[in-house]
């Protein structure tokens, strides 16, 4: 084989080599090995990285170095298939992506709907920003301004997954923000009751067959999955003391009450009981032997994960309570209590504990650890009034650094 001549230059070991032709711009160079015998194509891979290739001729090297460049232009592979639309995206997000709560999840599915019946058709492809921009403002005339967020939220999450893909040079959704409301919003503030109010409605469950988990919720300010997940194992009523091990909530779609995670690992821990929700639990614990008893085989035994729990709040054949019915228990309380149930919810307890515990002088930081909030933030976004605090703070720095304070 005739080695070529041309321009010489030094491989990154040293060796003197000589190319054999100049290549095109972007190809990168074309030369002959001597110490090797092979002949060395050059490339640019997508990392910006120079690749060699070679062969036992010229043409060979080429052909190798071309095939790489191929390639490398190819599309990428993917279980959505060469051409995904907007609805292929979607489900292949919500099977392998969205890693939620069952009740979360049925929110995103509902979601997804809505996008893959509107945008559903359209090759990801072709997907752009004006797309994007008329699907939202469409919306507008059906919609809330919060679900339009939140039907937005899951879009971007949806089509970044596109981009990571490969089906998508870029997020369109980050460049159209959602459509305001055209009308000013209405919403009411929301329920929060008087400490005075709280008692009169933990005095009246004590009539009621879910009196203890309303107790749970206007005296401790669980969530109502915190309370209705609690397993008579996560419970120690000589010690008066209970952890969150799990939450319950309904999922919509025929699939019902089910226990999952407790919403945030925030609620970790021992929560310490007053004498109340002791007394109640104690009763409810009486109670429902008896509804065992009467029962019978026809009792329902909660698996969960594998395993079987007896559950503190039950209907009388064992099965989970619905979010519903303590949703109702909490209103039945209100009329026992005389207490105008308007906005009246099982979250109204978690409301109006934090808000009676910050009013009462505590600092948000130990309300949020008390309540189970990951972050002060969101606790000071249940107090019903922040008006009064600072002047109280005022009044005592002034008492403690005002040398004319009395």
């Amino acid at each position: 084989m005739r080695k070529p001549t041309g321009k010489q230059l030094r491989d990154d070991d040293g060796v003197v080599v000589n190319v054999a032709s100049k290549a095109a711009n972007g190809d990168g160079s074309v030369y002959f090995d001597a110490s090797k015998g092979r002949y060395r194509a050059t490339f640019v891979d997508l990392e910006g990285r120079r690749r060699t290739v070679v062969g036992a001729s010229r043409a060979e090297a080429l052909s190798r170095r071309d095939a790489k460049i191929e390639e490398m232009a190819a599309p990428p592979t993917s279980a959505l298939g060469p051409s995904p639309r907007v609805a292929d995206l979607v489900e292949w997000w919500l099977t392998h992506c969205a890693d939620v709560r069952p009740s979360t999840m049925a929110s995103y599915r509902n979601q997804g709907r809505l996008i893959s019946d509107r945008l559903g058709t359209v090759p990801l492809a072709d997907l752009g920003v004006e797309q994007v921009r008329m699907f939202l403002t469409e919306m507008r005339g059906e919609f809330a301004p919060d679900t339009i967020r939140n039907v937005r939220a899951r879009l971007r999450q949806v089509l970044e997954e596109g981009v990571v893909l490969g089906h998508l040079p870029a997020n369109p959704v980050t460049r159209v923000k959602a459509p305001r409301s055209a009308v000013t919003s209405t919403r009411k503030p929301k329920r929060t009751l008087t400490a005075a109010e709280c008692r009169r409605l933990v005095e009246a469950a004590e009539g009621h067959r879910l009196g203890a988990a309303v107790a749970l919720l206007f005296l401790m300010g669980n969530r109502s999955s915190e309370v209705l997940g609690l397993a008579w194992s996560d419970v120690d009523l000589d010690a008066a003391t209970a952890i969150v091990r799990r939450g319950s909530t309904f999922v919509g779609g025929g699939v019902g009450q089910t226990l999952d995670d407790p919403k945030t690992l925030s609620t970790a821990g021992v929560h310490h009981l007053p004498p109340t929700v002791v007394r109640l639990l104690t009763h409810r614990q009486n109670v429902q032997a008896v509804e065992r008893r009467e029962a019978g085989a026809g009792w329902e035994t909660t698996i969960y994960r594998g395993t079987a729990l007896d559950m503190v709040f039950t209907t009388a054949s064992g099965r989970l309570v619905l979010s519903q019915a303590l949703y109702k228990a909490v209103r039945d309380v209100c009329a026992l209590a005389d207490v105008d149930p308007v906005g009246v919810g099982t979250h109204t307890g978690r409301r109006s504990v934090v808000t009676a515990l910050y009013g009462a002088g505590l600092q948000l930081e130990d309300v949020a650890r008390h309540v189970g909030h990951a972050s002060a933030k969101t606790t000071a976004g249940y107090v019903g009034d922040l008006g009064h605090r600072p002047e109280a703070t005022a009044a005592i720095a002034a008492h403690l650094l005002d040398p004319s304070a009395d």
